[in-house]
């Protein structure tokens, strides 16, 4: 009787062995892959970019992000009819438009984009912190320039944008695409904590015949001079310079001295 258990537990471990033998090694996961973006880099800004609109019937705002077909009067609550005046913000690599104020311009009946190439994939920015605003500005501003021109140009054919009132607000090197643009679509421009200083891409202000600028500096400015833009500057009437003698920590456009002359500028130019 042993000898039969026995036999049968051999074979148990033979079977038992075999089996662990026959098994298939385990198969290897291929890393997952993902194609790079069928659209441009300036496209994809325009598609990542956040925005603020008016709400119909109440004294707020709503902030969204962008996807290129976003149906903003449905979501206002606003008349088919309806026409907004816009504002295009380019960011620098350190200066950030912040919620806030988009909100504030929303609930002053502005639709304000904050274009932002953090979204880009296949050409980067440089935002190096071995570099510094005029650098960053010189190796930057032509892809911000088509990040510009490929927003204004969607802006263009959407029913909700009034097309007689853009307006532009650079923020630090954000400025220097603002202050180059030639005012094709622009009625007017906003240049906040700049100096229009560095490479040749980078210097001067372009046109404020054409679009008046409002420059806007504080002392807290990371670099050149508080009133290098103002140099440039043709138009006596209808551009400004306003420059601030402090620093401050949530940054000088959310000042309501600051905002309100914003608005005054802004409005000037509405309704000339």
């Amino acid at each position: 009787m042993f000898g039969r258990f026995a036999t049968i537990f051999v074979v148990l471990i033979a079977a038992v062995g075999l089996s662990a033998c026959t098994e298939k090694p385990p198969q290897r996961i291929q890393a997952a892959k993902f194609n790079t973006p069928s659209f441009s880099d300036a496209e994809a800004v325009w598609r990542n970019a956040t925005l603020a609109l008016p709400v119909r019937g109440s004294v707020g705002s709503m902030v969204t992000t962008n996807d290129g077909a976003i149906g903003l009067l449905q979501l206002a609550g606003a008349k088919p009819s309806t026409r907004w005046p816009v504002i295009l913000i380019l960011n620098g690599c350190e200066q950030k438009v912040s919620l806030q104020l988009m909100r504030a311009f929303a609930e002053q009946g502005f639709v304000t984009f904050s274009l932002d190439s953090a979204a880009r994939r296949r050409e980067p920015i440089d935002c190096g912190p071995d570099k510094d605003g005029h650098e960053r500005a010189r190796l930057n501003s032509q892809y911000k320039e088509g990040e510009l021109d490929y927003a204004l140009n969607e802006l263009q054919s959407v029913s909700w944008a009034d097309t007689q009132n853009f307006f532009l607000l650079g923020i630090g090197e954000g400025s220097t695409t603002v202050a180059r643009n030639s005012g094709r679509f622009v009625k007017a421009r906003i240049l906040a904590e700049w100096d229009c200083s560095g490479g040749s891409s980078a210097v001067g202000v372009q046109n404020d015949e054409g679009s008046p600028v409002l420059l806007i500096n504080s002392a807290g400015m990371p670099i050149g001079k508080q009133d290098g833009c103002a140099t440039y500057l043709v138009n006596q009437i209808e551009s400004q310079s306003l420059t601030l003698p402090e620093s401050y920590p949530n940054g000088i456009l959310l000042e309501p001295i600051v905002f309100t002359q914003m608005l005054q500028f802004l409005d000037r130019q509405l309704f000339k």
